[in-house]
Order: structure tokens, then sequence, then C-alpha cells
């Protein structure tokens, strides 16, 4: 037999491929410009709605710009770009408690919280996922090690970081909850609906963190009908999240066992989880600090 003949790709001069890059620049920006205005109005849209049901105080006006931003985005689980990242999200939703776990939080005003929120705003990022060979820590060990080390105690154990600073929308489900995903473009759009009237932080004494005010607290309590969020215990910032957040992984090799270092509100900790029959379930939990 003879030899296979293949198509010979034309050989481009530095000229001719110069042209191709300007050539697909310039379709991709008029693709970017074509949709913009669509994206765009979309969220002048939802921010006149916000506007409109506050200066309405209209709890049915709220809820469908919380339905809006429901329907726009939703989880990026079939996006995930490793086995690592998709593991994460498989685990969430065991690891996601917001009811459970706020009974063990510190502050007891916080067992109150997100009972009655007929919304859930669910973080849309991740700090990092880092693996290690083995986790055989208890979450007593890993509060101890925390008080000492912080997140660095993983270099001892030769721990690798698979992924930094992901988009991160996990799938959950609640049967009396609706979830919203906090995206940038909504952080921005809160931010600026909120404003930032607030009382300083130890202004009354050093316990008191930094407290919303005036329109910004009115606004505030306006949008706890839908979904309980909280102004910042430093200031200067909003939290909107409805805690735990998780903010850093550790996964075994073996994907069998995990460690999530989460916020809740002003205080945080690790919650530690094994893998049997392809299901992820919570060992422990600790809450290991406090603002």
């Amino acid at each position: 037999m003879g030899a296979k003949k293949y198509c010979k790709l034309p050989a481009y001069t530095q000229r001719q491929k110069y042209l191709i890059i300007l050539l697909y620049l310039v379709t991709t920006t008029c693709f970017l410009y074509t949709l913009s205005p669509i994206l765009y109005g979309q969220n002048r849209a939802q921010a006149k709605l916000l506007k409109r049901a506050y200066e309405n105080q209209s709890e049915q006006m709220l809820f469908s710009f919380f339905d809006n931003w429901s329907n726009e985005i939703s989880s990026n689980e079939n996006e995930a770009p490793d086995k690592w990242v998709a593991e994460a999200h498989q685990m969430f939703a065991s690891f996601y408690q917001p009811l459970e776990l706020r009974e063990k939080a510190h502050d007891k005003k916080k067992k109150k919280i997100y009972q009655d929120s007929p919304y859930y705003i669910v973080q849309g990022s991740l700090w990092k996922i880092i693996v290690v060979d083995t986790i055989w820590q208890t979450s007593e060990e890993l509060r101890e090690y925390y008080w000492t080390y912080g997140y660095n105690y993983w270099k001892f154990f030769h721990a690798t970081m698979m992924d930094s600073d992901i988009v991160f929308r996990p799938p959950v489900q609640f049967p009396d909850k609706k979830i919203v995903y906090l995206t940038p473009k909504y952080k921005k759009l809160l931010d600026k609906f909120l404003g930032d009237n607030h009382r300083e932080l130890g202004k009354h004494n050093i316990m008191q963190p930094a407290t919303s005010e005036g329109q910004s607290r009115s606004k505030m309590e306006f949008i706890r009908k839908a979904a309980h969020i909280f102004y910042g215990h430093w200031g200067g910032y909003w939290q909107y999240e409805t805690y735990p957040k998780a903010n850093m992984i550790v996964f075994d090799s073996q994907m069998k066992r995990a460690v999530v270092y989460f916020r809740f509100v002003y205080e945080g900790g690790v919650v530690i989880l094994e893998k049997e029959n392809n299901e992820w379930s919570v060992v422990s939990s600790q809450f290991i600090w406090i603002e």
C-alpha cells in the first residue's frame, strides 16, 4: 500500500498572520459590542426594578427582582475545568446547610437567621482548592493548628494547589427556598443600591462591629424581606452570601476525605467530610475563629 497523503496546510506570511489575528479581534469585539446592550439592559432593568420596589415598599416587586436574578444566573457545575472543581461542586450540597450550621454559631442572635428567608444568596466564587496525600486530622486538631499556622498549616503535608480564584456556582436545592448566585454584576448592583451609610467599628464600645445606619439600614431591612444580608464587621463593605461560605477546600489525593474552611457571618471554622458509596457526608464541624 502506498503512503497516506495528508492535506498540507498553507504556509502563511507574517503579514497574513497579522491580518488573521486582526480579523479575529474585530469579529470578537463586534460580537461583544452587540451583546453588551442586552446584558447592560438587563442589569439596568433589574436596578430600576429594585429601586421601584423599595420606593413602593413592595414585597411583590422585590420578589420579582430576586426571581429574575434566579432565572438569569444558574449553576455552572457542568463547566468545571477539572476533576477537583467538579468534585467540589458535588460535595458542596452536603456541606451547605445554613440552618444546621447556624446552631453552632457563637453569636446567639445568628441562630434565628435564614429560617424565614424565601431566598438564599449562594456564593459565586471559591478562593482555592488544594490537595494533600491524606487527611487524618480531627476538626479539633485543625482548630489548634489554625491558630498557630493559619491556612499555611497544609504546607507541611506537601500540599499542591490545584485551582484558585474559581468561578464557582454549585448546585443546591431546598424545598422551600429559591437560589440566587452572587456574581460581580449583582454585587455591584446591590452595593450601589444600598450605599454605605454606617457607624464606625468600635464607636460606642470596642466590641461593637461597624453597623449600617440611615437609608442604608432601611434598604438593608427591605432586602432582608427576601434574603438575610449583613453589613461588614470592619465597615465599608456588605456581606451578601447566605452562610456558610466555603473559602478553601482541601481534598485528599483519593477524593475520599475533604476539609472545608468556611465563613459564617463574623466567624468561621472547618467542616470535615467523607465520601462513601459516591456520597459526601459531614463527619464533624468546628468554629475556630471570630472577628
